[in-house]
Protein backbone atom coordinates (compact mmCIF):
# COMPACT_ATOMS: atom_id res chain seq x y z
CA UNK A 1 0.00 0.00 0.00
CA UNK A 2 1.45 3.08 -0.93
CA UNK A 3 2.33 6.15 2.30
CA UNK A 4 0.47 9.09 2.25
CA UNK A 5 2.98 12.37 2.97
CA UNK A 6 1.68 14.41 5.99
CA UNK A 7 0.71 17.38 5.05
CA UNK A 8 3.14 20.24 6.42
CA UNK A 9 0.59 22.74 6.54
CA UNK A 10 -2.76 21.11 7.88
CA UNK A 11 -5.94 23.08 7.55
CA UNK A 12 -7.36 24.78 10.87
CA UNK A 13 -10.04 22.35 11.43
CA UNK A 14 -7.47 19.69 10.68
CA UNK A 15 -4.95 21.34 13.44
CA UNK A 16 -8.24 21.74 15.75
CA UNK A 17 -9.60 18.36 15.59
CA UNK A 18 -5.61 17.22 16.11
CA UNK A 19 -5.96 19.34 19.01
CA UNK A 20 -8.92 17.99 20.61
CA UNK A 21 -8.18 14.94 20.19
CA UNK A 22 -4.61 15.36 21.78
CA UNK A 23 -6.72 16.52 25.23
CA UNK A 24 -9.22 13.96 24.84
CA UNK A 25 -9.42 11.96 28.39
CA UNK A 26 -7.89 8.52 27.91
CA UNK A 27 -10.66 5.84 27.00
CA UNK A 28 -10.14 3.77 29.84
CA UNK A 29 -10.24 6.44 32.53
CA UNK A 30 -14.51 7.05 32.00
CA UNK A 31 -17.25 6.51 33.70
CA UNK A 32 -20.98 6.76 32.80
CA UNK A 33 -23.21 8.68 35.34
CA UNK A 34 -23.44 11.11 38.11
CA UNK A 35 -22.03 10.97 41.50
CA UNK A 36 -24.65 12.07 44.51
CA UNK A 37 -24.58 12.74 48.18
CA UNK A 38 -26.91 11.58 50.40
CA UNK A 39 -27.74 11.96 54.03
CA UNK A 40 -29.95 8.52 55.19
CA UNK A 41 -31.70 8.21 58.64
CA UNK A 42 -30.60 4.68 60.42
CA UNK A 43 -32.64 2.08 61.64
CA UNK A 44 -32.32 3.26 65.42
CA UNK A 45 -35.22 5.56 66.48
CA UNK A 46 -34.24 7.21 69.41
CA UNK A 47 -30.96 8.69 67.21
CA UNK A 48 -30.93 12.54 65.84
CA UNK A 49 -31.35 11.95 62.37
CA UNK A 50 -34.64 11.05 63.06
CA UNK A 51 -35.36 14.52 64.36
CA UNK A 52 -37.24 17.07 62.60
CA UNK A 53 -35.41 19.49 60.36
CA UNK A 54 -31.97 17.17 60.83
CA UNK A 55 -30.45 15.85 57.44
CA UNK A 56 -29.15 12.34 58.49
CA UNK A 57 -26.12 10.62 58.76
CA UNK A 58 -23.69 11.52 55.75
CA UNK A 59 -22.44 12.36 53.39
CA UNK A 60 -22.77 9.20 51.64
CA UNK A 61 -21.81 8.71 47.87
CA UNK A 62 -23.49 6.92 44.49
CA UNK A 63 -22.67 6.60 41.48
CA UNK A 64 -26.40 6.74 39.82
CA UNK A 65 -26.69 5.77 36.13
CA UNK A 66 -29.21 3.97 33.65
CA UNK A 67 -29.36 0.17 32.87
CA UNK A 68 -31.69 -0.31 30.14
CA UNK A 69 -34.69 0.94 31.54
CA UNK A 70 -34.13 1.05 35.35
CA UNK A 71 -31.73 3.43 37.73
CA UNK A 72 -29.10 2.00 39.60
CA UNK A 73 -27.35 3.51 42.86
CA UNK A 74 -23.56 1.91 43.60
CA UNK A 75 -22.24 2.92 46.74
CA UNK A 76 -19.27 4.86 46.48
CA UNK A 77 -16.73 4.90 49.56
CA UNK A 78 -15.70 7.80 50.52
CA UNK A 79 -11.63 6.98 50.00
CA UNK A 80 -12.62 6.31 46.15
CA UNK A 81 -14.85 9.22 45.92
CA UNK A 82 -12.44 12.08 44.08
CA UNK A 83 -11.64 8.78 41.53
CA UNK A 84 -15.32 8.28 40.46
CA UNK A 85 -15.78 12.22 40.47
CA UNK A 86 -12.56 12.24 37.75
CA UNK A 87 -14.04 9.97 35.60
CA UNK A 88 -17.03 11.26 36.00
CA UNK A 89 -15.58 14.16 34.54
CA UNK A 90 -13.66 12.57 31.92
CA UNK A 91 -16.71 10.73 30.85
CA UNK A 92 -18.46 14.08 30.46
CA UNK A 93 -14.83 15.63 28.50
CA UNK A 94 -14.64 12.77 26.19
CA UNK A 95 -18.26 12.64 24.84
CA UNK A 96 -17.62 16.62 24.22
CA UNK A 97 -13.99 16.21 22.17
CA UNK A 98 -16.56 13.33 20.48
CA UNK A 99 -19.05 16.14 19.24
CA UNK A 100 -16.15 18.31 18.26
CA UNK A 101 -14.09 15.93 16.49
CA UNK A 102 -17.66 15.08 14.36
CA UNK A 103 -18.39 18.31 13.72
CA UNK A 104 -14.55 18.97 12.45
CA UNK A 105 -14.99 16.08 10.73
CA UNK A 106 -17.90 17.12 8.77
CA UNK A 107 -16.07 20.51 8.14
CA UNK A 108 -13.60 18.58 6.37
CA UNK A 109 -15.55 16.91 4.47
CA UNK A 110 -17.37 19.58 2.96
CA UNK A 111 -14.14 20.85 1.96
CA UNK A 112 -12.99 17.32 0.46
CA UNK A 113 -9.98 17.33 2.87
CA UNK A 114 -11.33 14.37 4.91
Amino acid sequence: MPKTKKNPNPSPPRRKRDQVTRKAPPLGKVIRGSLIERYLPCGKPGCHCHQKGEKGHGPHYYLVFNEGKKMRHVYIPQESREVVKRYVRNYLDLWEAILQVSALNLELLKRREL
